[in-house]
């Protein structure tokens, strides 16, 4: 037996695994923890109607500062893998200069294009009209955040790839508009998209020189080589993939809003939102294996491959099982604490965390398809996956109310696991459900390919 397989290797890389995704995990919480602070406090400091403005005009900045990020961020794991694996430093800073030109040009393209549409707008007050206008100019400097990010994660680097945007953004955000109040200056919708900026610049700032200087120590001086169609060609579908895996929430709640009353959608974002935060550790374990996974894909060891993959499934499905126990059995106290009408919500939470429980189930096959060249499958399915959320809902939300979306979104996103599931089979030849096995030997397995779709 080789040191490598030994048990205490073994420990030490499943050891190395929870305490990396452990802290993703928690930068992600406490994000989350800060802004639900930020925006109870601006509730209270600024009145209903100045918060919805501002809380519109920021969905407009991080939804247009997503678009020119595309894919680009998500294949920077595959590619910045291959790079780093075939010990080819040009490669990768190529795919980093290109991924940057790609993102600012685009930002600000989309930046003057929103601009001009919101200065035609007659409806728009000037109020209106300024406040978006200060948040569309954010765009390229939110963008840029991004994507610096992205390349973070992709090299390992995973405290500059989260903290800035998770807990250094909101956590500066929340210090500036609590001196704002304490010198007795009027919060406005303006002024808090102003100092949201002015956060924005210098952390994207900030990010951006760790990086460089990171990228310098990392990737010895070398031609940059292009490969700009490949990395399009794997880019823009995972735009998609990104749009689905990122917004399918805010998704189900816009279609269902259509047709449920007030309270029923209040109900059901609280129940999705406890159930997600399963999703949160399912991302931050993908997010920590990603990078190694790339490499030893583009290395061909096979073996260290299939061994994360081991450890990341086990420590995927045992923290959700966990989870839904826990839900199962304190789920309505937990419900309690947001009022006594949602504790009626707990099927429904039971059924979305059940949702999550089998996409850890399957392991990190989104992140084993992109890294493997099969963005398109993982784009195709999760159009498929949409529609067929859309096709159930149409049922059984005459029938059952809000717990039918429910019932929906567990019937779309378990076949949507299966599916992909079936395509780590038949590409890569690894079966994963709940354990791991490698088919390369077995008659009909494909073995692994890193040929782009």
């Amino acid at each position: 037996m080789r040191w490598n397989d030994s048990p205490y290797m073994l420990k030490t890389e499943l050891t190395r695994m929870v305490g990396g995704s452990a802290f993703l995990f928690l930068c992600r919480i406490g994000g989350a923890a800060v802004t639900f602070l930020t925006q109870l406090l601006l509730a209270r400091w600024m009145g209903a109607s100045e918060l919805g403005h501002y809380v519109l005009a920021f969905a407009w900045l991080t939804l247009l500062a997503a678009i020119p990020v595309g894919g680009y961020s998500a294949a920077a794991v595959r590619f910045l893998g291959q790079g780093l694996a075939s010990d080819s430093p040009g490669y990768a800073r190529g795919y980093i200069h290109h991924a940057l030109s790609v993102t600012i040009v685009s930002s600000l393209a989309i930046t003057v294009l929103a601009a001009a549409a919101v200065s035609f707008v007659p409806e728009l007050t000037g109020d209106v009209r300024s406040l978006l206008l200060l948040a569309i100019a954010g765009v390229p400097v939110f963008a840029a955040m991004r994507i610096s990010n992205g390349i973070a994660m992709a090299m390992s680097r995973f405290a500059l790839g989260y903290l800035p945007n998770n807990i250094v953004r909101p956590v500066l955000f929340l210090v500036l508009i609590w001196f704002v109040w304490m010198q007795g200056d009027a919060l406005t919708a303006g002024r808090a998209m102003q100092l949201q900026v002015f956060v924005l610049l210098g952390v994207t700032a900030g990010t951006s020189l760790l990086l460089w200087a990171y990228t310098l120590q990392r990737l010895p001086p070398s031609p940059a080589t292009s490969d700009s169609k490949t990395w399009n060609r794997a880019a823009l579908p995972l735009l998609a993939v990104t749009i689905f895996s990122n917004h399918f929430q805010q998704i189900t709640v816009v279609v269902s809003g259509v047709f449920l009353a007030a309270s029923d959608i209040g109900i059901y974002n609280v129940g999705y939102r406890i159930a997600m935060l399963i999703s949160f550790t399912l991302v931050a374990v993908d997010s920590f294996t990603a990078p190694a996974l790339s490499r030893f894909h583009h290395m061909n060891d096979r073996d260290k491959m299939i061994r994360e993959i081991r450890h990341s499934t086990a420590l995927r499905f045992g923290i959700s099982l966990g989870a839904v126990v826990f839900l199962g059995f304190f789920g309505e106290w937990v419900l309690a604490f947001f009022g006594a009408e949602f504790v009626q919500g707990h099927l429904l939470m039971i059924l979305l965390a059940l949702a999550q429980l089998a996409h850890a189930a399957v392991g990190p096959v989104t992140r084993l398809l992109a890294i493997t060249g099969h963005q398109k499958h993982l784009m195709i399915t999760s159009g498929a996956t949409l529609l067929l959320w859309l096709g159930l809902t149409s049922i059984l939300l005459p029938v059952y109310g809000v717990t039918g979306v429910a019932i929906a979104v567990l019937i779309s996103l378990t076949t949507w696991a299966a599916v992909l599931r079936q395509f780590v089979v038949r590409f890569l030849g690894i079966s994963i459900l709940v354990v791991v096995r490698d088919l390369q030997e077995k008659p009909g397995a494909v073995k692994a390919s890193s040929a782009a779709d």
